[in-house]
């Protein structure tokens, strides 16, 4: 479980509102809730203790736990759609996108609400939630926020998904934990006082950046499970590594983008001999 407490809690405002109104309208458990994308990925940075502010966006994402598809359409009657998506409606006057997954998804990884013409994909989002952290809001409802490597974990499939058509956001986004790992002390701990961590550092030579990276690689892994993270592995291994590295990195982040196009190349290499649950880098293989 991650530790959210060092978190600032204005950042709790908006999803406070969000989810405070979903409650009031409907039967949804707070517990089916998650918070994902970019609400959740700045609470992430903010539990880091790193104060500089991330590429923005406007997005709210709401993924719901459902064993039916009659909470949500219940949900959803008593709200005003905006855009085209058939996920994203009026909460309180913010636009926000309801993912629903679960039961309901058929088939596994993909869930197909009536009011739109496609599935959404939701691929990984039961055993995200499986793990993430409890976050009570100022209303008193506690909900969930993915660990990091969840959030890589919904990141790097979302990066699968798009690439095809040359959309490279997800790149700029998954080198936020990317980041986390590399300046966190408690992953300098795993590499410096666990075996695991130990292994995988002195495979690295002792770059500690390379092996923290791998490291998320690994928990991305252990996060997903076996089926899980071979699909992603399947589907990572096949997209356009090259354009990933070429875009690894995020102008907000300091000492990121890299500089170093070999730098880059390294340390998308490191993410994936984790994700293959290597303990070493893809060339020692």
């Amino acid at each position: 479980m991650f530790d959210l407490s060092c978190t600032d809690r204005r950042l709790f405002d908006l999803p406070n509102t969000v989810v405070e109104e979903i409650l009031n309208i409907s039967n949804i458990n707070p517990a089916d809730i998650m918070l994902i994308g970019a609400v959740s990925r700045d609470i992430l940075h903010s539990a880091h203790k790193h104060t500089f502010a991330l590429r923005s966006t406007s997005d709210i994402d709401v993924a719901l736990t459902l064993a039916s598809w009659d909470a949500f359409d219940d949900l959803v009657s008593r709200l005003e759609p905006t855009g085209d998506t058939g996920i994203r409606y009026y909460i309180r006057s913010l636009p926000v996108d309801l993912m629903p997954f679960g039961d309901i998804e058929n088939p596994t990884g993909s869930s197909p609400p009536s009011p739109r013409k496609e599935s959404v994909a939701v691929f990984g989002f039961r055993e995200v939630i499986e793990q993430a952290t409890p976050l009570t809001l100022p209303c008193g409802a506690t909900v969930s926020v993915p660990h990091p490597a969840g959030y890589t974990a919904l990141k790097m499939k979302a990066w699968t998904d798009r690439a095809p058509s040359h959309e490279t956001k997800d790149v700029s986004d998954l080198s936020v934990p990317a980041f986390w790992y590399q300046k966190s002390a408690a992953i300098q701990d795993r590499l410096y006082e666990s075996k695991q961590g130990r292994d995988v550092l002195l495979a690295y030579d002792l770059e500690a950046d390379r092996a923290a990276i791998h490291l998320l690689g690994l928990d991305v892994r252990e996060h997903l499970g076996t089926e899980r993270a071979a699909e992603l592995d399947d589907t990572w291994s096949c997209s356009p590594l090259e354009l990933f590295a070429r875009n690894f990195g995020q102008a907000e982040i300091p000492g990121w983008p890299v500089k170093s196009d070999t730098q880059r190349a390294s340390f998308t290499e490191a993410l994936t001999a984790g994700l293959h649950g290597l303990q070493g880098p893809l060339e020692s293989r």
